[in-house]
């Protein structure tokens, strides 16, 4: 597994284990607890979003060319 990878997973296991936190406090009746484990959470997504955005973008960018490829080698193209 490459690095990336591994760390991304490593930001889901984050957000879960903050959410099954937020979860148990709320359950406890302590709800500044849960609220600061909802925003760890959250804080943690948008960082997972901010690096999947930038890895995410070249992936859209080839697809979008092996499209165009395709549809010019099939004559789709026009």
């Amino acid at each position: 597994m490459s690095s990336n990878i591994k760390n991304i997973c490593d930001h889901i296991k984050n957000v879960r284990s903050s959410l099954q936190n937020a979860e148990a406090s709320f359950r406890s009746n302590n709800d500044m607890r849960g609220e600061l484990d909802l925003m760890l959470a959250e804080a943690e997504m948008q960082h997972l979003r901010e690096k999947r955005g930038k890895f995410g973008s070249r992936i859209r960018q080839r697809l979008a060319l092996l499209a165009a490829l395709l549809l010019v080698l099939t004559g789709a193209g026009g």
